[in-house]
């Protein structure tokens, strides 16, 4: 448990909270490294939007040209990673990149073809992911991102 985690506990019992139940509601897939929360607690997870991965014909053509090459790739998106690993599971392809993604979600969903060797840095934000790039002196890469996206790492 980390330290603020304990402070907080504390202030809680302290404070006579620990009977009252907190209710969090979560629109994305949660780390699993919060399952050490209080017991007063709940967590419940819905979607607020719904996504759907539309991969034509000419991107499925791209995915697997891409996964013919050694690459090194770049996924802002866990859903433009499961879109991506579903065509490479479908074409029965799994290619030899270097990944850099972000976070937990996108990380588990790769880890689902690749090897955690494949993942060679897994940021928290893009521009970590830009730095990290720029700092290996990699002139190239193939970025596979939703069709709405920041601009820390450009087209």
């Amino acid at each position: 448990m980390k330290c603020w985690q304990t402070v907080e506990l504390l202030l809680w019992r302290k404070l006579g909270m620990q009977n009252n139940l907190f209710s969090i509601l979560s629109t994305r897939p949660l780390d699993e490294s919060l399952s050490t929360i209080p017991d007063n607690f709940q967590i419940d997870i819905a979607s607020f939007i719904e996504t759907k991965n539309i991969v034509d014909d000419v991107m499925e053509q791209k995915i697997i040209h891409a996964a013919k090459q050694n690459n090194i790739v770049v996924f802002t998106s866990m859903n433009a990673a499961e879109a991506v690993v579903n065509v490479l599971q479908h074409n029965h392809l799994k290619p030899e990149w270097r990944i850099f993604c972000l976070g937990a979600s996108t990380q588990k969903i790769l880890l689902s073809l690749f090897s955690e060797n494949d993942i060679q840095v897994s940021g928290s934000n893009a521009l970590e992911l830009a730095k990290a790039v720029i700092q290996q002196k990699i002139n190239s890469v193939v970025f596979f991102c939703g069709n709405i996206r920041r601009d820390e790492l450009p087209d």
